[in-house]
C-alpha cells in the first residue's frame, strides 16, 4: 500500500492536465470537472460490483495455483494496462501549453504562506474527512441488530443505499451542477450545499433509533425513506463538493502572478491533503462509534450515544468547511486579508 501510494499521483496529474487544456483554450472547465466526478462515481459503483461478481471464480486454463481473489485482481491489472496504454498513445502532453514551470516546487511551498490557500486546504480536508466518515459510520449504524435498536440491514441493502446515492450524485453533477455554477458563485454553492447535510448528520441516527425502538420494521416504508432520502441528500450535496473544491482551487491559482507554474503544486497539495484525511477518517470515526455504543450502557448515555461519530462529522463540517468557507469568501484574491 505504501509503494502504491508513492506511485499513485493520478488525481493531481488529471486535474492539472484538464485545467491546463481548458485554460489554454480559454474555455470554462465546470462541465469537464463535473463529468470527471460522474466518471469517479460510476467507477465507484461498477468496481465493487464487478469485483464481487468475479470473486471466487476461476480461469480453467490457469490451473490450481489460483486463489479466490486471483481473477478480480487480474481484471484490475488489465484495466490498469488498458488505461496506461490509452494514456500513452492518445492523451496529449499539456505542460508545454503554459510555458516553463521549473520553479514550481520552490515557489509552490511559498503558497502555504498565503492564508487563502491554507483555508482552501482546510475546507478540502474537512470535506473529505466528513464524506469518508459518513461512508464508514453509516454501515456501522445500519447493520446494528434489532436487539440493540438497530435496523439490522444486510450488506447488500447498505450497498443498494450507496448505489442510490451514487446515481443521485452522478445525475446532479452532470445535469444540475454545471448550470448552477454558471449562475451562482462557487463559494456560495459550497456554503449552501453544507446546510442540509450538517442538519441530517445530527438528526439521522437519532430518528432512525427512535423509529426502530418504537417498533418500526426494518422493511417499513418510513425506515426505507429515511435511509434512502438521507443518503441521496448527503451523496448529492457533499459528493458534488469535490467539484466545488477543484473549481475554487482553479480560480485561486488563476489569480496568482505565475499561475502556470503553481497549478501542479497546488493540485498536489490538494490531493495530498485529501488523501491524508481519507486515511485517518475511518479509524477515528470507527473508534467514536464504538465509544458511543459503549457509553449507551453507562451513566453517560443521555449525552454520548451511537450518534457520536455523526455529531463529530457535523462539527467538523461546521468548523472546517462552513466557517473556513465563509472566511475564504470574504477574501478577494491570493494574499488578501
Amino acid at each position: 500500500r505504501f509503494l502504491t501510494g508513492l506511485a499513485n499521483s493520478n488525481q493531481a496529474l488529471m486535474r492539472t492536465s484538464l485545467r491546463e487544456t481548458y485554460q489554454h483554450n480559454k474555455a470554462d472547465d465546470t462541465w469537464a470537472f463535473s463529468t470527471l466526478s460522474v466518471v469517479f462515481g460510476a467507477s465507484s459503483v461498477v468496481g465493487p460490483s464487478l469485483g464481487g461478481m468475479l470473486y471466487g471464480k476461476e480461469i480453467p486454463m490457469l490451473g490450481g495455483w489460483q486463489h479466490r481473489w486471483t481473477l478480480p485482481w487480474l481484471v484490475s491489472a488489465a484495466f490498469y494496462l488498458v488505461s496506461l496504454s490509452a494514456t500513452a498513445l492518445m492523451l496529449p502532453e499539456t505542460a508545454f501549453l503554459q510555458g516553463s514551470a521549473s520553479a514550481a516546487l520552490v515557489s509552490g511551498f511559498r503558497l502555504l504562506e498565503d492564508s487563502s490557500l491554507v483555508l482552501l486546504l482546510v475546507l478540502a480536508g474537512g470535506h473529505s474527512y466528513v464524506f469518508t466518515g459518513w461512508e464508514q459510520a453509516y454501515p456501522l449504524l445500519a447493520e446494528l441488530p434489532r436487539a440493540q435498536d438497530g435496523e439490522e440491514w444486510s450488506p447488500d441493502r447498505v450497498g443498494v443505499t450507496f448505489l442510490i446515492g451514487s446515481i443521485a450524485l452522478m445525475t446532479f453533477s452532470l445535469c444540475v451542477y454545471p448550470a448552477l455554477a454558471g449562475r451562482v458563485a462557487k463559494i456560495k454553492i459550497w456554503l449552501f450545499s453544507w446546510a442540509p447535510p450538517v442538519i441530517l448528520l445530527v438528526l439521522f441516527p437519532r430518528l432512525l433509533t427512535r423509529l426502530i425502538s418504537r417498533g418500526a420494521s426494518s422493511t417499513s416504508p418510513e425506515v426505507a425513506v429515511l435511509n434512502y432520502g438521507v443518503q441521496v441528500v448527503i451523496s448529492m450535496l457533499l459528493g458534488s463538493g469535490f467539484i466545488s473544491v477543484q473549481l475554487l482551487l482553479n480560480e485561486y491559482v488563476a489569480l496568482l502572478p505565475d499561475s502556470a507554474a503553481q497549478l501542479s503544486i497546488a493540485n498536489s497539495m490538494l490531493a495530498s491533503t485529501q488523501a491524508l484525511v481519507r486515511a485517518v477518517s475511518p479509524t477515528i470515526n470507527g473508534s467514536l462509534f464504538s465509544l458511543g455504543r459503549n457509553c449507551e450502557a453507562s451513566s453517560l448515555a443521555p449525552f454520548v450515544s451511537r450518534a457520536l461519530p455523526f455529531d463529530s462529522l457535523a462539527a467538523v463540517g461546521l468548523v472546517a468547511c462552513v466557517a473556513c468557507g465563509v472566511a475564504l469568501g470574504r477574501r478577494k484574491g491570493p494574499g488578501s486579508v
